[in-house]
């Protein structure tokens, strides 16, 4: 440590680092000179660019292991479930792109699966187009390997999940069915778990696309199976959802409170749209004061809260102050989500519902709230 903590002031003292101290942690930032040097020396030396890249990569795994990872659900995949503070894995975000960058152009399969595995759900907070682009190339580094299950949760979950967020039915469709037709040959114990989920996401796919019946018909053919609380949670989710979309909002109720309370059994999700759907179903039913407080539990910390999180924060808000008659407030709120998704992801699937709810505040159309 000595030896270590000496080497550092040299180089601070010759300007090629930065200390910067956040938290009560030291880190040190390096002069991008520095940076510049190092990359054009590893381009001169093959091998050794290799290597290095390589401790750098597995250097990430272990970082996600230590930041991500939850004692519970203990799944392969489901195990780094966002519950967690994620400023840590968001100052290192830039570096660990890199390494991501770096495994899918280099042929790189095993990185490159082992931290889409560890950051599937990490990204639907930070870049969902990121989320789909890799999770797909993962599921090919997996298929190219032969592990089947893990290329099935790639398609149905990372990938298929993803784009349905983004409004990509056809294509979340897609990587949904290819998923489900790979666990058909698969007797991995965690198969049925995801087979299940991958019918529940189609259901909830329909209901996006305005087909209640079919998705009623598939949710129906899925009830009573032995599953995990993890995929529990997401099925009563999704049956919410169908209540929710038939106009039977107090039995969407229950079904969102069930869904939170199977997830306190492992720990909790912070998933944004049960307690944004949660709140949304209580204004329905004109109980502010419980939806309000839904709302306020998609963000993990009121005082440094996600984008994506705001949005739907401030978009739920919104719908909530329109009801109480709040008109100006509620088009500061409606506003404020209207500028987060400019600036996060212009394509987010629930941009064309603020959008309307921005037009009914300005008088230009009616809904009924």
């Amino acid at each position: 440590p000595r030896r270590f903590h000496y080497a550092m002031e040299q180089m601070r003292s010759y300007a090629l680092i930065q200390p910067e101290r956040s938290q009560g942690r030291t880190q040190y930032l390096a002069h991008q000179t520095v940076v510049a040097y190092g990359e054009q020396h590893l381009s001169e030396q093959h091998e050794y660019e290799k290597e290095a890249r390589n401790r750098w990569a597995h250097y990430y795994i272990d970082y996600a292991e230590t930041h991500l990872k939850r004692e519970q659900p203990n799944s392969i995949y489901w195990s780094y479930l966002l519950g967690r503070n994620l400023d840590q894995m968001k100052q290192e975000w830039p570096n660990i792109l890199k390494v991501i960058q770096w495994a899918s152009e280099t042929d790189q399969k095993e990185i490159l699966i082992e931290l889409i595995t560890r950051i599937s759900h990490f990204l639907s907070r930070i870049n969902l187009p990121l989320r789909i682009e890799y999770g797909r190339k993962a599921a090919d580094a997996a298929h190219h390997l032969g592990q089947h299950t893990r290329e099935a949760y790639f398609r149905i979950d990372t990938s298929g999940w993803a784009l349905m967020e983004v409004n990509d039915l056809d294509g979340a469709l897609q990587q949904i069915e290819a998923g489900l037709k790979i666990l058909e040959q698969s007797d991995a114990h965690d198969a049925h778990d995801l087979k299940v989920w991958g019918h529940a996401l189609k259901a909830r796919l329909f209901l996006k696309a305005g087909q209640q019946e079919k998705a009623k018909t598939i949710l129906n053919a899925i009830e009573n199976q032995p599953i995990s609380p993890t995929i529990q949670h997401r099925v009563l989710l999704v049956r919410g959802d169908l209540s929710f979309a038939r106009g039977h909002h107090e039995e969407a109720i229950q079904l969102y409170e069930a869904a939170n309370e199977i997830s306190s059994t492992y720990g909790g999700e912070k998933t944004i749209e049960a307690y944004f759907n949660l709140g949304v179903a209580y204004v329905k039913c004109g109980q502010f004061e419980k939806a309000e407080e839904a709302f306020e539990q998609m963000l993990y910390d009121k005082h440094n809260a996600n984008q994506v999180e705001l949005i739907y924060y401030d978009y739920g808000m919104a719908q909530l102050l329109y009801r109480k008659g709040e008109k100006t407030k509620a088009s500061e709120a409606n506003q404020r989500a209207i500028r987060l998704i400019d600036s996060w992801e212009p394509a987010i699937g629930i941009r064309g519902e603020v959008e309307q709810l921005d037009m009914v505040i300005k008088g230009n159309r009616e809904i009924t709230l």
